[in-house]
């Protein structure tokens, strides 16, 4: 008799569970089982608000290194500009430089010529006397 006795209270329970609305049976549930569902889904919110965070960081990082990259390459377009006119002025100050074109222009707008034969130096540079003025100026500095 002890068997049917334990069916009867089993059958009891589940009819009251069945008949039991779905607040009572929140309220029935036991603290440990309410508590994880709230880590859970405070779990879950965060992980979705650290996952959201994390691709607007890379969006704004993916941004921020399009545009430094677009800065590169103007600021290397810009370098080879500047080196290509730097090599164009070279070549120009080589031209106005060359021997050939400062000899014409002394002789057709300055009228000098080319000398027949050398200088001839008469004296030696180191026994030449210094001019009166270079030597007044030496004494007055020497008072």
């Amino acid at each position: 008799m002890a068997a049917p006795g334990i069916i009867t209270l089993t059958n009891r329970l589940s009819q009251r569970r069945r008949k039991a609305s779905p607040a009572a049976v929140a309220d029935a549930a036991p603290t440990a089982t309410k508590r994880a569902l709230f880590v859970r889904r405070w779990f879950a919110a965060g992980a979705l608000v650290l996952a959201s965070g994390l691709i607007v960081l890379y969006v704004a990082n993916s941004i921020a290194i399009n545009n430094l990259m677009a800065d590169i390459t103007s600021l290397e377009r810009e370098r080879d500009l500047a080196r290509n006119q730097n090599e164009q002025l070279r070549a120009d100050l080589l031209k106005l430089m060359a021997v050939e074109r400062i000899s014409n222009l002394a002789q057709q707008q300055l009228g000098m010529m080319q000398p027949a034969a050398p200088p001839v130096l008469l004296q030696e540079p180191s026994t030449v006397p210094q001019p009166a003025n270079t030597q007044a100026a030496g004494n007055i500095a020497d008072e």
